[in-house]
């Protein structure tokens, strides 16, 4: 049997006269006597031309339109082209409205993928907006999509209606040549059902959303605003519009996302210049001291109620809770406060004191404190309780406890923060603290620590809430000897108020404008954390080993061609650097083509073509 011929599209050689050509200057081109619109952007490229005067066209599903007609029937039909998405229904509708002599739609779907769940999405909208129609915004009724304003704006509908109500769809799935054939001609042709409407081309306009994996986002930088600015990039491109909590505040919002701060050396911290001249955000080296002063350390809330007993009393206008209270005096339940005092009104100082001795314990120097205080007649017996329930029943210090814990045990997976009362907390539906867990972990010297908060603000509060938390990390590195490693913050709703995104936005537009990107690779700041790619080309095929990125010791061994390396890599996950395997791409593209040619292959640098020799 002969080998098809075949163009180097893998088109073949007897239909190419009949198929879009591939390299052109414009996406609305005149092409067989037919006016065809084939917007190079949105991927249509694969469309044919076979009869003008034809009245039929063919939608081939997934399958390139050659592989389905042949020589003897393409002139059949006027047009054909696959319809692998729902954005081809858009390409469509504007080709047939430009040529209103098609009556006659026919959809052939007959290879493996028009079978799968995503082959059969278009083929359903396009049965959809046959049957169902459109609303008034252009969506295809039955289905969450809509098509492009370009079809939709300046009486378009109502065009697209006539459209539906004049072309007849038919379903020729798995149907072959023969019956193709019979469908050409088993129609009867018909004069055009209205004047030829041109639709405006398609622009491609920036989403308020774009598409991505919805939730947990990661972002990796070395420095806290860099991760800031990163995040508030990845919100406001990502973030998907939502309602948010109770009062139901519009939002952006990134689900369970998860910010990497790498290397910040908070001693030596400044704040980054583009930050400056926003008038929404009143951020300044001494609002966020004051934030890890006020808000994180316990200091300003402990009075001494008493020699040697310190309450964590917070002022009047303090809100409903303060990290530092949670941390540093995780408070006693309040029941227990209020029983208390009903047995001092209800049976006297001597029952409170017989009850607090009998359910708890103390240290010995602590009971001394307590003797004195009931002897102590320059006190009244509120104020007596008061001292002796902070003796007995003290708030919990978690940190106290952690750096214990750090000194002693410092390899056990048990250094947490727990700010989340679920007796209290769980029940309200305000006034909940936002961040809810803490954990540290000790190794190789230094101390890592991921903070998880419950709801995020992103653009206001990140940025005082992680220098408060990178202090910490700081402080309790200092308390027990330690380094400082990795801060991770876990956001479980990351999200920006609508009325913050028009200047967040500015932000970062002047960052763009000031912070520009290099060019240079620097190897100590952008290496893979995941290895270095060494790669050459040995005879007939390509070499790819992974080394250590700390003392470059091989790693692993590939070989095989571009294809066969691709697809272990891509199965192994070998990388992580969206840079570095965008990289390693075009090196494998490079040494393949080295592969293939017998020109030299050295990494990092250019082919020399000048070495091809052309054998005739």
């Amino acid at each position: 049997m002969q080998k098809e011929r075949l163009t180097a599209q893998g088109i073949p050689v007897e239909l190419a006269e009949f198929s879009i050509p591939h390299v052109r200057e414009n996406d609305l081109i005149s092409f067989r006597g037919l006016e065809v619109y084939v917007p190079r952007a949105f991927k249509a490229t694969t469309m044919m031309v076979g009869n003008k005067e034809s009245d039929i066209a063919l939608c081939s599903g997934w399958t390139d339109p050659w592989q389905v007609v042949s020589r003897e029937n393409i002139e059949n039909f006027s047009i054909a082209a696959p319809l692998r998405t729902p954005m081809g229904i858009n390409v469509l509708l504007w080709n047939l409205a430009k040529n209103p002599q098609i009556r006659h739609l026919a959809f052939w779907a007959g290879s493996g993928l028009d079978a799968t769940k995503e082959g059969m999405v278009a083929r359903g909208y396009l049965e959809s907006l046959w049957t169902n129609g459109l609303d008034a915004n252009g969506k295809i009724r039955g289905t969450e999509f809509k098509l492009l304003p370009e079809l939709v704006k300046k009486g378009g509908i109502e065009v697209i209606k006539k459209i539906i109500s004049s072309v007849s769809l038919y379903n020729w799935s798995g149907a072959g040549e023969k019956d193709l054939a019979k469908l050409s001609v088993s129609l009867e042709k018909q004069v055009p059902y209205m004047e030829p409407h041109r639709f405006p081309e398609f622009r491609i306009e920036i989403p308020e959303t774009f598409p991505s994996e919805e939730t947990s986002i990661l972002v990796r930088e070395e420095h806290l605003f860099d991760g800031w600015a990163s995040f508030l990039e990845k919100i406001v491109k990502y973030g998907r519009p939502t309602a948010l909590e109770t009062g139901g505040a519009q939002v952006k919002e990134l689900e369970f996302a998860r910010v990497v701060i790498e290397a910040e050396d908070v001693n030596n911290f400044h704040l980054p210049p583009w930050i400056e001249g926003i008038a929404e955000l009143k951020i300044s080296k001494e609002s966020l001291d004051w934030y890890f002063q006020n808000r994180i350390l316990p200091q300003p809330y402990m009075k001494e109620i008493y020699p040697e007993v310190w309450k964590f009393i917070r002022g009047p206008k303090d809100p409903t809770y303060l990290y530092s209270e949670l941390m540093f005096a995780f408070p006693r339940s309040e029941k227990l406060d209020r029983a208390v005092f009903w047995v001092l009104q209800d049976q006297g100082l001597k029952a409170v004191d017989r009850l607090l001795r009998e359910n708890y314990e103390i240290a010995d120097d602590k009971l001394q404190i307590a003797e004195k205080v009931l002897a102590d007649d320059g006190l009244d017996d509120p104020s007596k309780v008061e001292v002796l329930l902070e003796l007995f029943v003290p708030p919990v210090n978690q940190v106290a406890k952690l750096i214990e814990r750090l000194r002693t045990k410092p390899d056990d997976a048990d250094k947490t923060l727990v700010l989340w009362d679920q007796s209290t907390h769980g029940t309200r539906d305000r006034s909940r603290p936002c961040l809810v867990y803490v954990a540290l972990l000790a190794r190789e010297g230094k101390l890592d620590m991921e903070t998880i908060w419950r709801s995020h603000d992103i653009a206001k509060g990140w940025p005082e809430n992680l220098y408060g938390m990178l202090r910490l990390q700081r402080w309790l590195a200092d308390q027990t000897g330690f380094k400082t490693g990795h801060l991770i913050a876990s956001s479980q709703s990351a999200h920006i108020y609508l009325n913050d995104l028009s200047w967040a936005t500015e932000l970062l537009k002047r960052r763009a404008e000031l912070v520009r990107p290099s060019k240079v690779f620097r190897v100590d700041k952008e290496s893979d954390p995941r290895g270095n790619v060494v790669i050459t080309v040995d005879g007939k095929q390509i070499v790819f080993i992974l080394q250590d990125p700390k003392n470059s010791t091989p790693l692993l061994q590939l070989k095989g061609t571009y294809k066969d390396i691709f697809a272990q890599l891509k199965s192994l996950d070998l990388l992580s650097k969206a840079d570095h395997m965008i990289d390693i791409g075009s090196e494998l593209q490079k040494a393949e083509i080295s592969r293939l040619t017998g020109l030299p292959y050295i990494q990092d640098k250019p082919i020399d073509f000048k070495k091809l020799v052309y054998k005739g």
